[in-house]
């Protein structure tokens, strides 16, 4: 005799919400009141390389951290290794480089990975 048990596809369950044990990492981070230790270290590497002291804060608040590292990991410039290779690359396409590109290690690196394909 057939069970009256009907098995979801895991894409059901989630679009209802009620998969077991699933959590979005947006979830996780609204639970989280402290940041995590990666977090820590990126927020300390940014802080480092804008010879900057890290706020008390962005140690103790999940919130803080996420704000520090969203507001200045922008202003970390590129190493030269990765100016070197970005003007290698746009000499072989033969453009230029937007300066407000060449400020920036992660702009930088956006631009060298839409350039690299």
């Amino acid at each position: 005799m057939p069970s009256n048990t009907r098995s979801r596809s895991p894409q059901h369950a989630a679009s209802r919400g009620t998969t077991r044990g699933a959590s979005s990492k947006q979830d996780t981070a609204k639970k989280r009141s402290s940041p995590t230790e990666k977090m820590l270290d990126y927020a300390s590497r940014i802080a480092d390389a804008l010879d900057m002291d890290l706020p008390e804060d962005v140690e103790t608040s999940f919130d803080a951290c996420r704000a520090f590292i969203d507001e200045y990991a922008v202003q970390v410039p590129p190493t030269d290794k990765q100016v070197d290779f970005a003007h290698s690359l746009a000499e072989g396409l033969g453009e230029d480089i937007p300066e407000d590109i060449l400020d920036s290690k992660i702009r930088l690196s956006e631009w060298i990975d839409a350039h690299s394909e």
